[in-house]
């Protein structure tokens, strides 16, 4: 069931699974290494990177930290605000 937009809402901007892929790719990580380093298995790691499944904030904390990255390279710091238009 779809919720109508209201007034100022704030919109939370995609989380976007391929920074999170090329990320690990450079740092030279497989899936199953990232996976036990964040304390997920390997397969949330797969669905991550695919945009089957979003990290919770703790996890994607955890990613950024595992990865050694400023966590706005895999998650957008702004949001913005849906004005019910």
């Amino acid at each position: 069931m779809c919720r109508e937009p209201t007034k100022n809402r704030p919109v939370r901007i995609p989380f976007k699974g391929s920074a999170l892929r090329a990320v690990r790719l450079i740092s030279d990580l497989t899936q199953a290494e990232l996976a036990r380093e964040v304390g997920v298995c390997q397969s949330a790691i797969f669905m991550f990177e695919h945009g089957r499944r979003l990290p919770s904030t703790e996890i994607q904390r955890r990613l950024a930290a595992a990865l050694k990255v400023d966590p706005s390279a895999l998650f957008p710091a702004e949001t913005k605000t849906d004005k019910g238009e």
